[in-house]
């Protein structure tokens, strides 16, 4: 009697079960920690203007406001959520449960972010959206019922950050020839820092730093994702956000943020690769790293 032979699976079905896969814990958990301590340092900044921020009546735009009509928050309230999502965010990674200290914090973070008079900047919108993502992908141990696809939706969110900010550039005519550069450089938001501080730049340059910029942030989305290119996107990623520093008046909680996912890239061993990697076998490497 011949058994039956199972029918292939299908490009979709095995992408998927890619996906959702099971996850390696040290790069979640070393991501919960370094997230924590951006989140309290990010939170412990705005704590002095409480007033200013979220309970201003007029000239507010605070999105909740948007959805619902809401009145003032009182100042003490605001402060003691800020209080608590600091001491969530900091301590949350040595908790028994990691997962719903993930979810407190962002819960909490989305409320304080929610009553702020202006809409939030782009990088905290991203940090949020981690938290939601980080409490799927589990903490500590393999035991606390985190998921794989957690962890990928960590890495695809950070990710689709370069690829729609390449994709949007690609999209520009003024990113064709360079103009953007000489724009943001010269402008008096942003440019006028260190290296951008009155300083002409030749046409050939601009169009040279506009199109490694492109080609920089689409690599950068797609080279994360295979062991082979991992290590140059990763340098790239620095050198992108040293560039910026250096150049640009954005502040270093967005570079910060960015640099700190990268934790999300390297496999368990990779710290110690010289001195534990003679002692594994080939394969195993090979997993380790991917």
């Amino acid at each position: 009697m011949s058994g039956r032979v199972a029918p292939e699976r299908g490009l979709v079905a095995r992408g998927i079960d890619a996906f959702m896969a099971p996850a390696p814990v040290a790069p979640v958990a070393r991501f919960h920690r370094l997230l924590g301590l951006w989140t309290a340092v990010y939170v412990a900044l705005r704590l002095p203007y409480v007033e200013e921020l979220y309970c201003r009546s007029v000239l507010s735009d605070a999105p909740i406001r948007h959805w619902i009509d809401v009145g003032v928050p009182p100042p003490a309230l605001m402060r003691s959520l800020m209080i608590v999502v600091i001491v969530g965010a900091l301590l949350g990674p040595g908790w028994r449960r990691p997962r719903a200290a993930s979810w407190l914090v962002g819960g909490l973070l989305a409320i304080i972010t929610a009553f702020e008079s202006s809409p939030p900047r782009a990088y905290a919108a991203l940090a949020l959206l981690q938290w939601f993502f980080l409490g799927c992908a589990g903490g500590r141990s393999c035991g606390d019922g985190g998921t794989g696809w957690g962890w990928r939706m960590l890495r695809l969110q950070y990710t689709s950050v370069y690829f729609f900010a390449g994709l949007a550039k690609l999209c520009s005519p003024m990113w064709w020839g360079g103009a953007a550069i000489v724009l943001v450089l010269r402008s008096p938001e942003y440019g006028g820092v260190l290296l951008s501080t009155e300083v002409d730049i030749p046409a050939g340059i601009a169009l040279v730093l506009a199109w490694a910029t492109i080609l920089g942030e689409l690599f950068i989305a797609l080279g994360l994702w295979f062991r082979r290119s991992r290590r140059w996107a990763i340098l790239t990623v620095v050198g992108l956000h040293v560039a910026i520093a250096l150049t640009l008046r954005i502040s270093l909680l967005f570079h910060t943020l960015m640099l700190l996912h990268l934790v999300l890239f390297v496999g368990p061993l990779r710290w110690r690769r010289r001195q534990r990697r003679p002692s594994l076998s080939p394969a195993r490497a090979r997993a380790l790293d991917a």
